[in-house]
């Protein structure tokens, strides 16, 4: 143990060795026990005066799954992070598993800097970074609605005198209504977007992060969203050329007896 500046450290080797923990396991696909091979733990609290202090705990730790699989488990807590909703308490597998992480989908025809935004979306997903990611899904539909050129559309709220008034706006709420308005989205996929504007609202200007099932619906949506606009109607015109060269064939002669 050693004591600097009001700092107080302590080191301990294999403080949890042998210690149990079932986790999901990617290598037999399980909800499986893994036992901590090895491990070392790192203690520390700093006095600030005779009535503050910060106390903090990283438990770093190489498990074992019973089919042998190895990972490596890091637990941390610091006195800082509890509040009336959590315990302050964080826990990462290394590597991430594979069953967790959502796979990047590949899209033709759409913008390169829609797929661009939408990856590193993806990434921020997939790194637990849910703030990032739901910034990311808002400015996914900025961008659809700025290379399908809609600048504004039509808008309704209800006046400070209680009565409901419209009008149109160029902020994301009336582009999302202008796609509408344009024929590009239907009605039903408009509501989504605005689902996903409210998302992003959220994460940018509250630092609001939702969650992780949350999230995980809203990128499904946005990829059919993506697909419904600039996918399909290019394999619909593919389809359409195809049919239309079939029926343009020449009629094959009549053989004279």
């Amino acid at each position: 143990m050693t004591r600097e500046s009001g700092i107080t450290e302590k080191f301990t080797e294999n403080k949890t060795q042998g210690k149990t923990f079932w986790l999901p396991c990617a290598q037999c696909n399980l909800e499986n026990e893994h036992t901590v091979i090895v491990s070392a733990d790192y203690r520390w609290s700093q006095d600030y005066d005779e009535n503050f202090s910060v106390d903090a705990e990283s438990n770093y730790q190489v498990i074992r799954c019973r089919c042998g699989n190895i990972l490596f488990r890091h637990h941390g807590w610091c006195s800082e992070n509890q509040d009336h909703e959590w315990d302050g308490h964080t826990v990462t597998i290394y590597p991430k598993r594979e069953v967790e992480a959502r796979p990047t989908k590949r899209f033709r025809h759409v913008p390169q800097f829609i797929v661009d935004v939408y990856e590193q979306t993806i990434l921020a997903y997939n790194n637990e970074s849910y703030i990032l990611c739901a910034a990311g899904l808002r400015v996914i539909v900025e961008g659809v609605c700025e290379v399908s050129g809609v600048k504004d559309g039509p808008v309704s709220w209800t006046g400070k005198d209680g009565i409901l008034k419209s009008g149109r706006s160029n902020k994301l709420v009336g582009k999302i209504a202008g796609l509408c308005e344009a024929g590009i989205l239907t009605s039903q996929y408009a509501d989504i977007l605005h689902e996903h504007r409210f998302l992003g609202n959220d994460a940018v200007h509250d630092l609001q992060g939702p969650a992780q099932r949350e999230l995980h619906l809203a990128i499904e949506i946005i990829e059919h969203i993506l697909e419904q606009i600039f996918v399909i109607p290019p394999k619909a015109e593919s389809l359409k050329a195809i049919r239309l060269k079939g029926k343009a064939k020449p009629a094959k002669p009549i053989e004279s007896d």
